[in-house]
C-alpha cells in the first residue's frame, strides 16, 4: 500500500509540475503602454509633467481640463 500511495503522489506531483511548465509557456503578447504624463500631487495643486520636460500646475479639481487642453 505504500508503495502505490508514493507511486501516486509521485505522479500527481510530475503532472502538476509538467503542466505548470506547459501553461507557464503559453504567453499572450503583452503590450507596452507608451507614459504621456507623470502627475505629481502637491498639498492643493497637481504638476504635470509631458515626456518633453513642460510642466503645467493646476488645482486638483481641474486636471482633466488641464489634460484637454494640453491635447488640444
Amino acid at each position: 500500500m505504500e508503495r502505490r500511495t508514493a507511486l501516486l503522489v509521485t505522479v500527481v506531483f510530475a503532472i502538476g509540475m509538467f503542466g505548470g511548465i506547459i501553461i507557464g509557456s503559453i504567453r499572450t503578447k503583452s503590450q507596452h503602454i507608451k507614459t504621456e504624463y507623470f502627475i505629481e500631487l502637491k498639498h492643493e495643486t497637481v504638476l504635470i509633467e509631458d515626456t518633453e520636460g513642460n510642466i503645467i500646475t493646476c488645482p486638483f479639481n481641474d486636471i482633466s481640463k488641464a489634460l484637454l487642453r494640453d491635447n488640444l
